[in-house]
């Protein structure tokens, strides 16, 4: 499932942050996180609840009440 096109994701790409040279595991699909955040924004939806597709939010991530947001 895409949220954003390949002309909007061109556009925002380089304003995200890269870990080329630097130590430690590599940052995950910087796409599939950006999409899943724009499709719980726009449903609501908890994190467990999202389709599988666009979960990766829910995965190793605190939910911001338990970490005073």
């Amino acid at each position: 499932m895409r949220l954003l096109t390949d002309e909007q994701w061109a556009r925002l790409a380089p304003c995200l942050p890269h870990n080329a040279g630097k130590p430690g595991r590599p940052f995950a699909d910087h796409r599939r996180i950006i999409e899943g955040i724009i499709y719980r924004h726009r449903t609501g939806t908890p994190g467990r609840s999202a389709p599988r597709s666009v979960r990766a939010l829910a995965d190793g991530m605190e939910a911001p009440s338990r970490v005073g947001i």
